[in-house]
């Protein structure tokens, strides 16, 4: 190789580093300022957490700047755990080294989710529309007309809006039948071709909306009341994993269960008994949920074992990806359903400040895995985490 073509190489690699680092270190700004708002709830955390140094003389091989709030945070959920994960590490290092940034687009868009799971597992699509036409539940170009909008709606009550590329409910919109038509419960907006078209939106789809279990109904009747359950495909021996799982409660009066909405969160353990608090994406915790006494009454998740079963049998389906966040909603007969994969934007923060550490007794491996991938080291460091 001659010095010019060395010297492109040099400039290539010197400026994909400089990106790479402005993107850390804006990731870890912006964990830092959530930390912060945090800490302004709850004072205490300024303050050193018991064992916390040695869980900085563990992680800070990796970061030697390491902020010591995640510890001193989720530890006053979970305990002293040395597995406890920096937020910024599992954004920046790990999520992107564990499910390729090069498959991310293809997974985010919720339109390809049929694609890949059979549609008998997933909330029944009736209208997709993709990079600007209009296709039906089978991928099958159609034509839309008001006639035909009402001929495949008739059937149903309540149909659910949902923009392809967007997180944490955003755009979502319910609209109910009101004699023939279809009208938004937020503006009174008409379900018609016009209201489509003035979108501008390329990428949407139009689902049934499910009737839900009694059981999750029971907390709030006005969202669909979802599970977040972590699956993750070992990278020593392919075998799928449920360390983690949470449930999502809409706030009052919302169409969605996401917690930037007002949502709140309960951990499930390995019984599937809900804990005996809630809490928001914040660290504020609650006894009360609504009408229900968290601390007085034991509630436990119907079809626990099939719900777990179910999410490791969709986590079979995405091969790309090792780690994913499933939210799987139970139906009227307390039958799982698919709702969306979440292969991005992982929010650990959900598992940690409930039932244990993101990746629990995994820990140790993915650690050595992505760290020996980011670094390009020969040898596998002997492991401190177990």
């Amino acid at each position: 190789m001659d010095i010019k073509s060395y010297s492109k190489i040099l400039f290539k690699n010197l400026i994909q580093n400089t990106i790479s680092n402005y993107r850390y270190k804006g990731r870890v700004k912006n964990y830092i300022r959530y930390y912060s708002k945090i800490v302004a709830k709850n004072p205490e955390l300024r303050k050193p957490a018991d064992g916390e140094k040695e869980w900085l003389d563990r992680w800070r091989k990796y970061d030697k700047s390491l902020s010591p709030l995640s510890y001193r945070i989720f530890s006053r959920f979970v305990g002293e755990a040395i597995n406890i994960m920096p937020l910024e590490l599992c954004l920046n290092i790990v999520e992107p080294i564990l499910n390729p940034d090069a498959y991310r687009g293809f997974y985010r868009n919720k339109n390809s989710l049929n694609l890949i799971i059979p549609e008998e597992m997933t909330v029944k699509t009736i209208i997709r529309k993709i990079a600007g036409f209009f296709y039906n539940s089978c991928y099958e170009p159609i034509a839309i007309t008001d006639a035909n909008l009402k001929c495949m709606f008739g059937s149903y009550d309540k149909v659910l809006f949902k923009p392809a590329m967007e997180d944490s409910g955003r755009g979502i919109a319910l609209f109910r039948k009101k004699g023939d038509v279809f009208v938004n419960d937020n503006g009174g907006d008409e379900l018609n071709v016009n209201y489509l078209n003035n979108l501008k939106l390329d990428d949407f789809q139009i689902q049934v909306y499910i009737e839900q279990s009694a059981f999750t109904a029971d907390f709030n009747p006005s969202s669909v009341n979802s599970f977040r359950i972590m699956t993750y495909r070992s990278i020593k021996t392919g075998e799928i994993h449920v360390p983690n799982l949470y449930f999502k409660i809409g706030g009052k009066n919302q169409v969605v269960d996401n917690s930037h909405g007002g949502g709140i969160m309960c951990g499930v353990d390995n019984n599937g008994r809900l804990l005996h608090y809630t809490y928001n994406y914040l660290g504020e915790t609650f006894i009360n949920c609504f009408d229900k006494n968290m601390v007085c009454e034991t509630y436990i998740v119907p079809n626990y074992e099939g719900l777990i079963s179910f999410a490791k049998e969709v986590a079979k389906h995405i091969v790309h990806h090792h780690l994913l966040a499933l939210d799987i909603a139970l139906d009227k007969n307390n039958n799982p359903v698919l709702i969306e994969i979440n292969s991005e934007a992982f929010s650990g923060w959900g598992y940690q400040m409930s039932t244990g550490s993101i990746f629990k007794e995994y820990t140790c491996e993915v650690m050595e895995y992505c760290f020996h991938r980011m670094q390009g080291l020969k040898h596998l460091k002997k492991c401190e985490f177990s």
